[in-house]
């Protein structure tokens, strides 16, 4: 390998860490202003805003498809949203251990997150899954789906509780699409059968 090369080489990596720094900090915003609840700055600077076919589920809420619909997600009359009125209500979800692949072409990445978590009397651990696509020149969110391993309340645990309460939607357009809550009947891969395998090198995104 020559000079060139090698310089080349290098220029590539660089430029793939800085997507995935980028990408982290992305996420990092969107978790801190779920947690704070600053749900318009989550529609203005985290999510795409030119790609028709954005999309945003959790848990049992169902899949919310489209920009009009995923911003409804959001609002006090969506899913999210109603937390702000509830005395008390909050969620915080952590991510932790990423495993994020760009595109070849740089255009968009995907990702799975492990995500410890809990909101008001519960406990909710799960999975993100979520893929970004540039837009001028800035990474957003294009699809986001959490899949929890359970939403149990502290005092009962995810043995004798793995699913307290729904997040269930009338607005939502389809049903969910991961929704697969723990069960101390199922074994080994079972339990996991919902979730993609970790993302793997990629030229460009097909779905």
């Amino acid at each position: 390998m020559n000079v060139e090369e090698k310089i080349a080489e290098l220029e590539a990596k660089i430029e793939r860490l800085e997507h995935v720094r980028a990408i982290e900090h992305l996420m990092g915003k969107y978790l801190y202003w779920l947690y704070t609840q600053k749900y318009e700055k989550i529609k203005e600077y985290c999510w795409a805003k030119n790609a028709p076919d954005v999309t945003v589920e959790a848990s049992d809420s169902g899949l919310f498809i489209g920009q009009k619909s995923v911003r409804r997600f959001y609002d006090p009359d969506g899913v999210v949203g109603t937390l702000g009125q509830v005395r008390g209500g909050f969620t915080m979800h952590l991510a932790c251990d990423p495993v994020i692949e760009v595109a070849a072409d740089g255009k968009t990445a995907k990702s799975v997150w492990l995500s410890p978590g809990c909101a008001g009397d519960k406990w909710i651990w799960g999975t993100y899954i979520v893929d970004y696509i540039k837009e001028d020149g800035e990474w957003r969110l294009w699809h986001v789906n959490f899949c929890p391993l359970f939403r149990t309340k502290y005092h009962k645990g995810w043995m004798e509780e793995p699913v307290g309460g729904s997040l269930s939607s009338p607005l939502q357009d389809a049903p969910p699409t991961r929704w697969n809550p723990y069960s101390k009947d199922k074994m080994g891969q079972e339990l996991f059968y919902h979730l993609p395998d970790a993302p793997e090198p990629y030229d460009s995104y097909e779905k």
